[in-house]
């Protein structure tokens, strides 16, 4: 494992193995506009709703459900159990009555778990590199934008459930009844097509579902953990000039190192240029 590499443990929330080894510094690429500002004033970032990511494909799997009827029916069981609130003890026990004669009934609790597995998730989505010409043109405003660069290890708390991005060509085979709960979540969040794997994508997955609105989706970071910021090869001098009257504004922030994007001689891609904060 390099200098630059970190091992997290993964037993907690359902990898198959006990440990993931991902970069100690993760990227989160910006175009230069009001969420970029506020990530720095309010030194959060945004953990969005996985329902509205670009990507169709992205965490809609299709589960197999080659199972017993035992099995299903025990699984029914488990969400009608965990989703009875304020039923009372007659209505419970019809309900699970129903369960045991009424097959449709019961993929209907199932159809219910999987539209609830991940409601209330929020995600926020990182990159292994820093330098991707289609994530600067993707994601920092055809290169007029910038990319904030965080040292995990300075903020557990914050960067405390990674899941690296899986991809492939075709679905992966998924069962919905015995892969479920946090596994379920995995397989739903961190898997996507291989067309996307230029990203080197990680995500940080959060529980916000009681989190109270409007500011709902956003995650305090350690300012420490902040450690870098980089500019595109397009963002103008005015917009640099103004990132850098947000950190002396703001203050905790004199430890980071700002950078801007240059062409790169022989070959299609960038260097960063250290600037002065």
């Amino acid at each position: 494992m390099g200098y630059n590499k970190i091992k997290i443990s993964t037993e907690p929330y359902g990898y198959g193995s006990s440990s993931l080894i991902i970069s100690k510094r993760l990227h989160k690429y910006f175009c230069l506009n009001e969420k970029f500002y506020n990530s720095l004033i309010y030194n959060s970032l945004w953990f969005a709703d996985p329902h509205t990511y670009n990507d169709p494909f992205d965490c809609s799997l299709n589960y197999d459900f080659e199972n017993t009827q035992e099995e299903i029916v025990e699984f029914a069981k488990s969400i009608l159990k965990r989703e009875r609130r304020d039923m009372d003890s007659k209505e419970f026990e019809e309900k699970i009555n129903q369960i045991h004669t009424d097959h449709e009934y019961c993929r209907e609790m199932i159809d219910f778990a999987q539209s609830e597995l991940i409601k209330g998730v929020g995600c926020c989505c990182l990159s292994e590199i820093d330098d991707s010409l289609l994530m600067w043109a993707h994601y920092a405003n055809s290169h007029q934008g910038a990319c904030l660069t965080f040292d995990i290890e300075k903020d557990m708390e914050c960067f405390n459930r990674p899941f690296a991005i899986e991809y492939y060509k075709k679905y992966p085979k998924v069962n919905f009844i015995k892969d479920r709960y946090f596994n379920g979540v995995r397989y739903s969040l961190a898997t996507k097509s291989s067309e996307w794997e230029y990203e080197k994508e990680v995500r940080i997955i959060k529980d916000i579902s009681t989190h109270r609105p409007p500011l709902r989706e956003r995650i305090a970071f350690n300012k420490e953990a902040l450690v870098e910021i980089k500019f595109g090869l397009r963002a103008s001098h005015k917009e640099i000039e103004k990132t850098k009257k947000v950190l002396k504004d703001i203050g905790g922030y004199e430890h980071v190192k700002l950078f801007k994007a240059e062409k790169k001689i022989d070959e299609f891609g960038v260097y960063f240029v250290a600037l002065n904060l």
